[in-house]
């Protein structure tokens, strides 16, 4: 489970890293700028709510936030 900004910023890269996907290919799926990608990935800034939205579409989903009953953040 994600907890933090850089745990994200990890994954994220981690899940494009694992697709063989280029920052420049993902950010443009995405409907971002390469600088923002990296961003992400290095734990600098967070995405947005639709940001993670649309890289979960692509990447697959994660999990943020720490656990509540009956499911997660």
């Amino acid at each position: 489970m994600i907890q933090n900004i850089e745990e994200l910023g990890k994954a994220i890269r981690e899940r494009r890293v694992d697709l063989r996907l280029s920052q420049k290919a993902l950010a443009e799926k995405v409907g971002t700028m390469q600088g923002h990608l990296g961003a992400w990935e290095r734990g600098e800034v967070a995405p947005t709510i639709t940001s993670l939205l649309r890289l979960s579409t692509e990447l697959g989903s994660f999990t943020i936030g720490a656990p509540v009953e009956g499911g997660s953040l």
